[in-house]
């Protein structure tokens, strides 16, 4: 029910803002008041992206999820690392947006805690570093390949029979036009 109730939302929201931070402190307003009427627990760690490809920008907030690597052009990965908590615990879920430039081959990487807490057969978690290393090493590649990369390289880190919990990934690239 939490979830449907979230998605309808979410659907709701005005679509022609280039604010994502604006949508989601409109959706943790919401959350808020439901969960002052109902049981507590009704909150939601999302994250929210708008690329405005006329300027060449990035607009991103994230709301108790991991944080986004940004690989641009020239091969430099970073993180972008607004804070925010999750929607609809408190009132104010202190959301920061941030803008980056998003020019052709750059990358930007989501990938679920899920998937970050991957772990080898000694125990070790293949974490943000595991993916930052996997992105730098292959960024200059189209998006696909990209995608396809981190799939390989987590699968080449992770012990057969762990245990996973739920893995997503996203790879959004501003890639060249073919010649």
């Amino acid at each position: 029910w939490s979830m449907m109730y979230i998605r309808q939302l979410l659907a709701d929201l005005p679509h022609d803002t280039l604010s994502p931070k604006k949508s989601f402190d409109d959706l943790n307003r919401k959350l808020h008041e439901i969960e002052s009427l109902t049981a507590p627990g009704i909150f939601a760690s999302l994250v929210g992206l708008c690329i405005d490809e006329q300027a060449q920008r990035v607009t991103f907030v994230r709301a108790g999820a991991p944080r986004l690597i940004h690989a641009t052009n020239e091969g430099e990965v970073r993180t972008l690392d607004p804070d925010g908590l999750p929607l609809g615990l408190f009132e104010d879920a202190n959301l920061e947006e941030i803008e980056s430039e998003f020019h052709p081959g750059d990358k930007l990487v989501w990938a679920s805690d899920g998937l970050l807490g991957i772990r080898d057969e000694s125990g070790a978690r293949w974490s943000e570093k595991g993916l930052r290393d996997c992105i730098a090493s292959c960024c200059y590649l189209p998006s696909r390949a990209v995608f396809e990369q981190i799939l390989a390289s987590v699968g080449d880190y992770s012990a057969e029979d762990a245990a996973r919990d739920d893995w997503s990934l996203v790879v959004i690239g501003y890639d060249h036009p073919p010649e």
